[in-house]
């Protein structure tokens, strides 16, 4: 392959995992909502209910943001500024 066709090949593998991505944010986000995860939520979600995987209630708070506004940016809505990797970093579990 030439490199202009890696360069392409990499940016459809790249805009594909994104595009999965957006499916699967949306459905975190809509689901922390549906089941009253959030706070004052009816099944508030607690930092003990997460302490076994190493975050805390407000970590998952965190990244339903991101969640939110990752899907505001793909929909064309207005995005809050914000540093959204360490809301992200923090609930990685690759690294």
């Amino acid at each position: 392959m030439s490199n202009k066709t890696n360069f392409v090949a990499s940016m459809q593998k790249a805009a594909t995992t994104q595009g999965q991505q957006q499916a699967v944010l949306k459905t975190i986000y809509e689901t922390y909502f549906d089941r009253g995860y959030n706070a004052g939520g009816a099944d508030e979600l607690t930092d003990e209910d997460v302490a076994s995987l190493g975050v805390t209630a407000a970590d998952v708070a965190g990244f339903i943001t991101v969640c939110e506004q990752f899907g505001n940016f793909m929909t064309g809505q207005a995005v809050m500024t914000g540093d959204y990797s360490v809301a992200t970093n923090k609930m990685r579990v690759d690294l």
